[in-house]
């Protein structure tokens, strides 16, 4: 991999944030649901778990985040209550994690959100578990995924999602620096053997003018290696990375209801 491409990537990859290179906005001017949502810290601060006010949890989504959020933006971002909005009114409850900020998948990252769903289980109870990721999350959630080796995990949606790190992602310091300086090549999940998610089945949103993944580590990529042994449907949507018309929540809804 010549210089010049190592640094065109770090570049692209710093202004885009791998979390919004598009202008779009989110579809209406709410500034929170438009129902009666109990707030709670699921495992303490730098967790948040919501549901319906007085109703039951029928099943609940775990949320990875994106580069520069935090748990709060399943309640305080627009594009994510148009996320979350039809899962939430169906019965679901959604909880996340700082998980270590800006971890892009490295084992605190990971741990954090072992902890979250151990108390969300505890919380909710014995309900469908469902993860639900964008960009940079991706790498925490099929590492979690790939261990969960009873199936409690029903199915993953991807929005926007960054599904492996490629050799030259490796290079860059604000990746590496979380993983301690070195990220090695079998934290990528495209290294993995398509057996890791046999079974499984993702739903991946994809930006049609995304140009912040990069080449490896798409949505079609993971598809191709993987789709042999797993159920990978693939929207495509709208816009640039992270485009407001990939949360589809009322899809999402009908899609994890389905596996349910």
């Amino acid at each position: 991999m010549s210089r010049r491409v190592l640094v065109a990537l770090a570049t692209l990859l710093l202004a885009c944030g791998l979390v919004s290179c598009s202008k779009d906005e989110a579809r209406d001017g709410a500034k929170d649901y438009g129902f009666q949502v109990a707030e709670v810290e699921v495992n303490g601060p730098g967790t948040l778990g919501l549901s319906e006010s007085g109703h039951d949890v029928k099943g609940l989504l775990v949320y990875f985040h994106g580069l520069d959020q935090t748990a709060r933006v399943i309640r305080d971002d627009e594009k994510h209550r148009n996320l979350f909005d039809p899962a939430l009114r169906s019965g679901y409850a959604v909880v996340a994690a700082d998980a270590r900020g800006n971890a892009f998948g490295n084992p605190a990252s990971q741990q954090q959100y072992r902890r979250l769903i151990a108390a969300a289980r505890e919380k909710y109870g014995a309900v469908p578990v469902f993860f639900v990721a964008e960009s940079m999350g991706t790498l925490a959630a099929l590492a979690l995924l790939n261990e969960d080796h009873d199936g409690q995990v029903k199915g993953m949606v991807g929005v926007s999602p960054l599904m492996g790190i490629p050799p030259a992602a490796r290079k860059v310091a604000y990746i590496t620096g979380p993983w301690g300086g070195t990220v090695e090549a079998s934290a990528d999940p495209m290294t993995w053997p398509p057996s890791a998610f046999a079974n499984r089945a993702f739903r991946l949103y994809l930006p049609k003018a995304d140009t912040v993944i990069p080449a490896g580590a798409t949505g079609k990529d993971f598809a191709a290696h993987f789709g042999s042994v797993a159920t990978i449907d693939i929207v495509e949507c709208e816009g640039g990375h992270v485009a407001s018309p990939c949360y589809q929540g009322d899809d999402v809804e009908k899609w994890i209801g389905a596996l349910s």
